[in-house]
């Protein structure tokens, strides 16, 4: 990754965090590298705005990168509000209690609410309320679509997806997070009484944040939006750290949200990032927004010690993952056998080209890239954490 493009870029974030101008030459920055590395973390909004204020010239491919980002995130952010606003104005009718998570509460600690873009309105809801939520979506112009064991998405194109969520991590991929957040309603209040939008305590919130952003980043890798979100949330919401310490402990996570913090103390001060922190740099900034198959196939096998033990699990999964898959195994878990090849089926019949893409990121896998990470999750706490 070129390293100009780099700090470039994590200028133009840390000027737009702070509504500030940048000190930049606009003729001497990679304008086109630095909004493709900006999008792959969902930052194309973000970076806009202090990008408009060195180029404002219509004619400028720049003013037509920077308008094009800010229009589609505008749409975005307003629909998505919007969405949300209806919900709060339709679920106490419908007796439907629910509490918005992630980026709809986040969004609003930026300088512009349009700067932190998220794919999905994420909302848990009570296991009962499912049918009642979905209904009022299907009424209002949403599409089911296929869920995991712990949500249920919906899509009204161009901009609307709603996920909602019933448990905060899949049991059948994230079990030791699901158990550790079953409780979570337990730990959330009305936003202001006589409310049937609820809140989480700020250490719940901020314990949540890190655990979400640590799965993704033990799994495929995550990116800088990530980091921004929890270095902004401490930032800006007082936090009991004795409470949010107790709860990360548990988790295996207080080192990793002190390195992430860390992290993200030097993009907002515009220090040069530790030693230390320069290879949790470089992962998050080649990640993108949601991890990449290269990250995937690498951390999946650095777990797995070997990339023969790492093939033996994708061709034959272990129960508590084709349970999810193959809901009889709740049952009868003697006919795991039969189901790997029933796996098998579906996986040809749905076609090769993810496997063989796959295949082909393992054999370039080299022991010295598996021990590299191996070290890197050591170095962030990450070899105890379990999803």
């Amino acid at each position: 990754m070129d390293q100009q493009v780099v700090t470039d870029f994590l200028k133009l974030v840390r000027c737009a965090m702070q509504s500030q101008t940048p000190r930049l030459d606009p003729e001497q920055v990679n304008w086109q590298e630095v909004f493709r590395l900006a999008q792959a973390h969902q930052l194309g909004v973000m970076i806009a705005y202090p990008a408009l204020e060195l180029v404002n010239d219509p004619a400028s491919g720049v003013f037509r990168l920077g308008m094009q980002a800010i229009g589609s995130g505008l749409a975005q952010q307003q629909a998505q509000s919007r969405l949300l606003e209806q919900m709060r104005l339709s679920f106490p009718a419908l007796q439907i209690p629910f509490l918005p998570l992630k980026g709809s509460l986040l969004r609003l600690m930026y300088p512009k609410p349009e700067m932190r873009t998220m794919c999905d309105l994420d909302i848990l809801l009570h296991k009962e309320d499912l049918e009642k939520a979905g209904q009022w979506l299907k009424e209002n112009g949403f599409e089911q679509e296929e869920g995991f064991d712990h949500d249920v998405p919906y899509t009204k194109l161009p901009y609307l997806h709603v996920e909602l969520h019933y448990r905060l991590f899949s049991e059948n991929t994230s079990a030791s997070l699901s158990r550790f957040f079953a409780s979570v309603w337990d730990q959330a209040q009305p936003k202001e009484e006589g409310s049937w939008e609820y809140r989480l305590s700020p250490e719940w919130f901020a314990a949540y944040l890190t655990a979400h952003f640590a799965k993704h980043v033990f799994g495929s890798g995550s990116g800088a939006r990530s980091v921004l979100d929890l270095w902004l949330f401490q930032k800006q919401v007082p936090l009991e750290e004795k409470k949010l310490f107790a709860l990360l402990d548990k988790l295996n996570l207080s080192q990793f949200y002190r390195r992430m913090i860390r992290l993200g103390e030097c993009w907002m001060e515009g220090t040069p990032c530790p030693e230390e922190l320069k290879p949790v740099q470089d992962y998050i900034l080649q990640s993108g927004v949601y991890g990449t198959e290269e990250h995937r196939v690498l951390a999946q096998s650095a777990q797995a010690e070997s990339k023969g033990k790492h093939l033996l699990l994708r061709f034959c999964p272990p129960l508590k993952e084709m349970r999810y898959h193959f809901p009889v195994l709740q049952r009868l878990p003697v006919l795991l056998p039969f189901c790997w090849v029933g796996r098998w089926v579906r996986v040809l019949k749905k076609g090769t080209g993810n496997f063989r893409r796959e295949m082909e990121v393992l054999k370039t896998l080299s022991p010295e890239e598996m021990e590299e990470n191996r070290k890197l999750m050591a170095q962030l706490g990450l070899s105890r954490f379990r999803a």
